[in-house]
């Protein structure tokens, strides 16, 4: 399954400081949202949405912020925070161009049920990027997008 670097915010948090704390954890990389906007808000419920143990559903209303940020800095593993499971298990990071991420998650799949929600979501705002007349070709190098 393939995420975007994000994760949940905690109560007294603010969503850019969330999100420099998760990019850190999840790519060693320091970045500063002191000025940071959202690039867009997708609040969605979705009933019957599968656990994290893929045991049973629940109804959920879920909020999720997407920035775009611009940084070319080298992903630096040793500074990254992995869980336990994310060590033993098959976890990389990478960067991938903008206009690769279509394809990508289009040819992958998973038995994991909660992938198709968090593919349809990204599939929507890849679409809303291109829409607002952001370009990929302006990207200089594999820029991404991060979430939280």
């Amino acid at each position: 399954m393939y995420f975007l670097a994000g994760g949940k915010i905690d109560d007294e948090g603010s969503i850019c400081s969330g999100l420099e704390g998760e990019i850190k954890e999840e790519t060693g990389i320091n970045i500063d949202l002191s000025n940071g906007q959202p690039f867009l808000l997708v609040q969605q419920y979705v009933s019957d949405y599968p656990k994290r143990d893929n045991q049973g559903f629940s109804n959920r209303l879920s909020e999720t912020f997407y920035f775009i940020i611009h940084n070319n800095d080298e992903i630096k593993v040793e500074e990254m925070s992995l869980t336990e499971k994310e060590k033993k298990g098959n976890f990389s990071v990478f960067r991938i161009h903008p206009s690769d991420i279509k394809g990508l998650l289009s040819s992958h799949t998973t038995n994991n049920p909660r992938n198709e929600f968090f593919t349809r979501e990204l599939l929507a705002v890849l679409d809303k990027y291109i829409d607002k007349g952001l370009s990929f070709e302006t990207e200089k190098r594999a820029n991404r997008f991060y979430h939280s």
